[in-house]
């Protein structure tokens, strides 16, 4: 993966501070050979994934973002088991 810059975007589910990356893709198929993406992660803890822009050869553009975001609650953390007494 290589970091290319920050942005911020704008996108059906808000406004974003994003880290853009580039994957380095070594398949074959859709996004393999010859194709390029940018996928924009939020500039924060969750890391949540805003955007993808992919240039594929054998479609031409391809763009994904996001609509809406809800957070989930917090798992709660399992209490370690007792040891057994002798």
């Amino acid at each position: 993966m290589q970091v290319l810059r920050k942005e911020t975007v704008t996108v059906p589910a808000g406004t974003f501070e994003t880290i853009v990356v580039r994957p380095i893709i070594k398949t074959k198929g859709l996004f393999g050979e010859g194709g390029e993406a940018e996928v924009y992660f939020t500039d924060d803890h969750r890391r949540l994934v805003v955007q993808m822009k992919s240039k594929v050869p054998v479609i031409g553009s391809l763009g994904l973002q996001l609509q809406s975001y809800t957070p989930g609650e917090k798992l709660a953390a399992k209490a370690a088991p007792t040891p057994s007494e002798p």
